[in-house]
């Protein structure tokens, strides 16, 4: 149940931005490795403690009308931490979250035009594709008084 609520959050952030996503359950991110070019990507993640209690941060900028709407129920959005990395094609992160759980994602490459990356967060293991600059999210998590939502954009080049 508690695996289903997260992949939920996390269709619904990206069909709320327009991006697609592919979730497969246990599969390694190298059975699913298969990068063209090479290009670098550059990826802006945004840790928030989402409450139902509340305001936006402000520091969230362009981020408030679409967490609104993709979180109904949640009034509060509080920024806890941003890390933005540039990583080469096949290339990994690790972030620890506040909540104690691990962040692990990878840059797979571009296919067909999309950016392919693959998360491990929690014991959930999802590959997401999504166009250059396009944001979506993957929620779930508890935290505190709330859930931790973290805000992912990918996009080519510098």
């Amino acid at each position: 149940m508690f695996r289903r609520t997260i992949l939920t959050s996390l269709l619904l952030g990206l069909l709320a931005l327009g991006a697609t996503a592919q979730a497969r359950p246990g599969e390694s991110a190298v059975a699913t490795a298969s990068a063209s070019d090479g290009a670098p990507a550059t990826v802006d993640v945004v840790v928030i403690h989402a409450t139902n209690k509340g305001e936006v941060d402000k520091r969230l900028g362009s981020l408030e009308k679409t967490l609104l709407r993709a979180f109904k129920g949640y009034l509060g959005f509080t920024l806890l931490s941003e890390e933005k990395v540039k990583l080469a094609s096949e290339q990994a992160h690790h972030m620890a979250l506040p909540n104690g759980t691990e962040l692990d994602f990878k840059y797979l490459g571009e296919e067909d035009g999309f950016l392919r990356l693959h998360l491990e967060v929690g014991g959930l293991k999802s590959t997401v594709r999504v166009k250059s600059g396009s944001t979506f999210f993957q929620a779930g998590r508890g935290y505190k008084d709330g859930m931790i939502v973290l805000a992912f954009q990918a996009k080519t080049g510098g």
